[in-house]
């Protein structure tokens, strides 16, 4: 395939993914922690219309976390949520508050 093609193919697959018209009922939200480096510069790079929380790792706690998300949606909800965190293979660490949580035992507020 040709190159210009592929990079064609890309902008096009990206275009698809648009959150036009989404601001102000359903956007995006990604949440990201000051763990993650350069995390400024990616929470810059993050399209037009998907809302962002960044939060401070070693001070915010999960219910914190999830207050900062409810202030930053203003009552709507999230089409998606994306975690950009750090962790290993079956763990996310949101935070550095020493909890266990998983999929089963977690109650997220209605986004």
């Amino acid at each position: 395939m040709d190159e210009g093609k592929v990079e064609s193919s890309k902008q096009e697959d990206a275009d698809d993914f648009s959150t036009a018209g989404l601001e102000n009922s359903c956007p995006p939200l990604v949440v990201l922690s000051s763990r993650i480096k350069s995390h400024t510069l990616l929470a810059s790079c993050v399209n037009p219309g998907v809302e962002v929380v960044k939060y401070p790792y070693e001070s915010t706690t999960l219910q914190r976390l999830f207050q900062m998300m409810e202030t930053t949606m203003k009552g709507r909800k999230a089409l998606c949520i994306a975690f950009i965190a750090h962790g290993q293979a079956g763990c996310l660490k949101l935070c550095s508050q020493k909890v266990r949580t998983s999929a089963q035992n977690v109650v997220l507020p209605p986004f």
